[in-house]
C-alpha cells in the first residue's frame, strides 16, 4: 500500500514536470544492484537497465542526473542495449520545477500505483479474514 501510495502522489506530481532539452554525456549498462539470478528464457526481463548520463540547465543553472524513470525495469542485456543505442544526444528531459536537480528521462501514471494500492488492500483484508476466521 505504501509503495502504491508513493508511486500514485509522484506521478501526479510528474504532471507538472517541465521539459528541457539535454546533452547526454555518458551511456553504459548498468547491473541493477540486488539482482538475483540472471536472465530467464523467456520474456524481457532480468537484471541490466540502461544508464544514461545528461546535463541540463535549467535558469542558468547546469544540473547532472542519470536518472532513466522513477521505477527501476530489469531487462534482458541485449534489449538494455538496444534501448541504450537507441537513445539520442539530445534528449527531453523532465524536471521537477520546484527541484530542478530532480529529473527524469521518462515520466509516469499512477495506473501501476493503483494496482500497487488495490493489491494491498486485498491483502490486507485476506489477512483480517485470516486471523479473525
Amino acid at each position: 500500500i505504501a509503495a502504491g501510495y508513493g508511486y500514485v502522489r509522484l506521478a501526479r506530481q510528474m504532471r507538472s514536470y517541465r521539459t528541457v532539452e539535454g546533452q547526454v554525456t555518458g551511456r553504459e549498462v548498468a547491473v541493477i544492484p540486488g539482482g538475483a539470478g540472471g536472465e530467464g528464457r523467456w520474456g524481457s526481463g532480468g537484471r541490466y537497465s540502461p544508464k544514461v548520463t545528461y546535463s541540463y540547465v535549467v535558469d542558468g543553472v547546469t544540473h547532472t542526473s542519470d536518472r532513466w524513470s522513477y521505477a527501476g525495469n530489469g531487462l534482458k542485456r541485449s534489449i538494455a542495449e538496444a534501448q541504450l543505442a537507441a537513445v539520442p544526444d539530445t534528449v527531453s528531459v523532465f524536471y521537477d520545477p520546484n527541484d530542478p536537480g530532480q529529473a527524469y528521462l521518462h515520466t509516469h501514471t499512477p495506473r501501476i500505483g493503483y494496482w500497487l494500492l488495490v493489491g494491498g488492500a486485498i491483502g490486507v483484508v485476506v489477512a483480517l479474514v485470516a486471523l479473525l476466521g
